[in-house]
């Protein structure tokens, strides 16, 4: 028998955090990937949504917690019931909540295969959102298609997973695909400049700071980012067609665009997506060919 104390938080897409801490008290078994738990009232169903979480050893404890009573027929130690249910499906570190029927208050024991759960939720809950959105990395992708001709995909990181990175306490979404650095360098690119036609010195990544700047690739496709905004240039296989290689590139707007650019060794050597060499999937189906 041991004694484990779950710590419950949320992220910024609540409207409150998780608190207190409640303790369980069961023999440790694996986790099943569903669990079913009761809900109080509220106004809002069906959101799908992240509640992850990280588990710490206590000391064994046989009394009963702030005196409440245990149901010793089911083996859920209750402390508050409530009518509403709530399905969840446990994933990557964190429970995918699959159906909502309230928003405002859980305060319940879960049992599953002789595992309890204790989960505090506070108002708020029903605003998260997927983790198929939240929790990846967003940016554009120059690629080349296997004719040579270069293109833009938007695409979306996705193997970022729940954890610790550079202190004890709540985890965070971290990147797991990180391609092996070789430079940076700090660019500004004065108001009205243009890049002709090249291809990236090396594959890299482009990240705005403050201006905007501009990407054409030789499908014609021109997309113009800002901070916050990334792109990843790989157009090394791009072929030479009239006077148009790899991309063009230039400041856009009444200001320099001042961007940091963070070259790396080399692309993914299999990409589950050829339009996304730096890591994940695209978002929308482009051309695989056009007419430089």
């Amino acid at each position: 028998m041991s004694t484990k104390e779950i710590f419950p938080y949320a992220g910024s897409s609540f409207v409150n955090t998780f608190s207190p801490q409640l303790v369980m008290k069961n023999t440790y078994s694996e986790a099943s990937d569903k669990v079913t738990a009761e809900l109080s009232a509220g106004d809002r169903a069906g959101t799908v949504m992240n509640i992850p979480f990280q588990w710490e050893s206590l000391p064994v404890d046989d009394s009963l917690i702030d005196g409440q009573e245990d149901d010793k027929s089911t083996g859920i130690h209750r402390d508050n019931v409530v009518k509403k249910k709530l399905t969840c499906v446990l994933h990557d570190g964190g429970w995918q909540l699959l159906h909502n029927e309230g928003g405002n208050m859980l305060r319940h024991w879960i049992y599953n295969r002789r595992l309890l759960f204790p989960l505090l939720l506070v108002a708020g809950l029903s605003q998260a959102q997927a983790s198929d959105i939240r929790n990846t990395i967003p940016y554009w992708s120059v690629w080349v298609d296997k004719a040579g001709i270069s293109h833009q995909a938007k695409c979306q990181l996705d193997t970022l997973k729940l954890e610790q990175f550079s202190a004890k306490g709540d985890p965070e979404w971290v990147s797991q695909e990180d391609l092996l650095t070789s430079r940076y360098v700090f660019n500004i690119m004065p108001v009205g400049w243009v890049g002709p036609w090249h291809k990236n010195p090396s594959p890299q990544w482009i990240i705005p700071l403050s201006g905007r700047w501009f990407v054409q690739t030789m499908d014609g496709k021109r997309v113009e980012m800002g901070p916050g905004e990334i792109s990843f240039g790989y157009d090394k296989n791009a072929g030479t067609f009239g006077n148009k290689v790899g991309h063009m590139s230039g400041a856009v707007g009444k200001e320099p665009a001042k961007v940091m650019v963070v070259q790396v060794t080399s692309a993914l050597e299999n990409p589950k997506d050829e339009r996304c060499p730096a890591g994940g999937v695209g978002q929308q189906v482009s051309e695989r060919r056009s007419t430089p």
